[in-house]
């Protein structure tokens, strides 16, 4: 089920709100009584083939909206490599930060995606 789905949206929004509750309950100042529960949570987490770097990755080129530039990974490696262009010549700038934000910016309007995969 992707996320531009009715399913996949509404699948993200629980999601959401599962998540924004977790944060109050984590947020609260009082100290578990008994840490024998969140370390078998980690330990399943943390064993959990799905969530290694690599499924994730897998997963996110996966459901992710493809443009007329690739995939995320694509469009990631250009982005970086333009960047390690950009990088020298930010050393030679008398204003750093606004040349970062520049950068920054430019991508944030450009990672707009063209249009959506059918899902």
């Amino acid at each position: 089920m992707g996320f531009g789905s009715r399913g996949g949206l509404l699948l993200r929004s629980a999601a959401q709100k599962i998540c924004l509750g977790l944060l109050k309950e984590w947020k609260a100042d009082a100290t578990p009584t008994d840490l024998e529960p969140v370390k078998q949570v980690v330990a399943r987490a943390a064993g959990d083939s799905r969530l290694k770097p690599d499924a994730v990755r897998q997963q996110i080129e996966g459901e992710a909206v493809r443009g007329s530039d690739g995939g995320p990974a694509d469009q990631i490696e250009r982005w970086l490599t333009g960047l390690d262009g950009q990088v020298a010549v930010a050393g030679r700038h008398p204003d750093a930060g606004a040349w970062s934000r520049s950068v920054w910016s430019r991508r944030a309007t450009s990672s707009a995606p063209a249009h959506r995969r059918a899902g």
